[in-house]
């Protein structure tokens, strides 16, 4: 049996990839012996190449597949990761619908070998889903929590947020930290939101709101606790603005913070990625954090060199951000980003063996990895994760439980409703453009249109 992994190209190299390797490593002689000595496993790293400067996008880790597919080379199992998109689907997953790389995975409960799906969490397994379908199963997956920098708090007098917070402090700390400058304009802003769809749909979540029904047919903006939620995320804008007034701009991570579009501080944000931005500071998430020669390698940032010679090859970059849960409404909730899956491939010689393989490396995978899309024991993540705190493990455990994601359908209806919700609701109540009520309408509209289409 042949597994693909990829290797290199962007920041996932050293967040996702190279941890992935790491498990799959250590798991393949158990593998093998679980199977009686009737498997052998081979790893294959298909080189990735560099990304392109932003706001270009890499390119997707199947079409960089197709050529090897093509040339005939046998694939048993492939691994994808994907840049972490919180609530939505995975990038890399979004390319298996035409069904040309990936055999579905119904069959898997029914393999020697089966992994239990029931102990995966429900959201990472629904973003593996096409039209009810297991095309991938989820193996790293990391929630959106708050982030915060310490310094800039401290400033201002804040206290760091913790599990206390609800949305009443985090609005009033929000405006606290937003100082005018000299000209009456802020050059810093208490809360800059996640850049995608999802912070308002956690915002949703966290108020027992919904945006579609159970049954994802009718669309509820018009419903009395996801008004309020929406309300609640327009209170940051308007007559007094404690965010940032653009929707949907790149945030740059540094060692003095977060800097939003070249342009202002942000004392707060909301990130899926702990262990991706961490600090090596005692109050942040630990490494995996690369040097910087590294990150800027990987992450082709346009001021990479100027900062590479401010502070050094080889110093890491230190980030000041620390991490909280997102602060609760009536419940706690938050959005999940599956960041790695693995695949069935349809080049398979011998397809029901390399199910059998595929149930023993994603069972013993997933319970090897940290933060992994599988419910495991604290002890657990804590022994695979030493250089996390308790604290800090605790805190990802409760964020991956309660995290969720808005998932239609099929992909393009999942793609599309997302992309309503940014550009007819939140967009239009960033940039202030007509009253809440004619904005909320008109997202209605979009959404509905959207849902009934066959």
């Amino acid at each position: 049996m042949v597994i693909a992994l990829p290797s290199g190209g962007d920041s996932r190299d050293a967040y996702t990839n190279r941890p992935l390797l790491a498990a799959v490593n250590r798991v393949l002689a158990e593998v093998e012996e679980t199977s009686g000595g009737r498997m052998h496993v081979t790893v294959q790293t298909v080189a990735q190449p560099a990304p392109p400067p932003p706001p270009a996008a890499p390119m997707s880790q199947v079409q960089v597949l197709r050529p090897v597919l093509a040339a005939g080379i046998a694939l048993d199992l492939v691994a994808l990761t994907s840049q972490p998109a919180p609530g939505a689907l995975p990038a890399e997953l979004q390319q298996l619908a035409d069904g040309q790389v990936a055999l579905p995975l119904d069959d898997l409960p029914r393999a020697n070998g089966a992994v239990l799906l029931e102990e995966f969490y429900a959201s990472a397994l629904e973003v593996c889903r096409q039209r009810g379908a297991l095309l991938a199963l989820p193996v790293m997956a990391i929630p959106m929590l708050l982030a915060f920098d310490g310094r800039r708090l401290a400033r201002a007098g804040v206290a760091a947020p913790d599990a206390t917070w609800g949305w009443t402090e985090l609005l009033d700390a929000a405006r606290r930290l937003t100082p005018g400058a000299a000209g009456g304009a802020p050059d810093q802003f208490g809360l800059a939101p996640y850049p995608t769809a999802a912070s308002l749909l956690a915002l949703i979540w966290q108020n027992d709101g919904e945006l579609i029904d159970a049954d994802k047919q009718q669309v509820r903006l018009g419903h009395a606790r996801t008004r309020e939620a929406i309300e609640f995320f327009a209170a940051f804008y308007g007559s007094r603005p404690a965010s940032p007034p653009v929707a949907f701009t790149r945030q740059v991570w540094g060692e003095h913070g977060v800097r939003v579009g070249d342009r202002w501080w942000a004392a707060m944000t909301q990130s899926p990625e702990p262990s991706v931005l961490g600090s090596s500071a005692a109050g942040g998430f630990p490494p995996p954090t690369p040097t910087t020669t590294e990150r800027l390698q990987r992450t082709g940032l346009g001021w990479a060199d100027g900062l590479r010679g401010a502070i050094g090859s080889q110093l890491e970059l230190r980030s000041p951000m620390g991490f909280a849960p997102l602060p609760s409404g009536r419940r706690r909730a938050s959005a999940l980003a599956v960041t790695a899956a693995l695949v069935r491939s349809r080049t398979s010689r011998m397809p029901d063996v390399a199910l059998t393989a595929f149930g023993l490396l994603a069972d013993r995978v997933s319970r090897a990895v940290v933060p992994s899309a599988r419910r495991l024991p604290i002890e657990t993540m804590r022994r695979l994760a030493p250089n996390y705190t308790a604290t800090q493990i605790q805190l990802l455990a409760d964020a991956l439980a309660e995290s969720r994601v808005l998932v239609a359908h099929d992909q393009q209806r999942t793609t599309q409703l997302h992309a309503a919700l940014r550009d007819s609701l939140m967009t239009p109540i960033v940039n202030g453009v007509r009253s809440l009520d004619e904005t909320i309408d008109a997202a209605e509209r979009a959404m509905r249109a959207i849902l009934d289409r066959t």
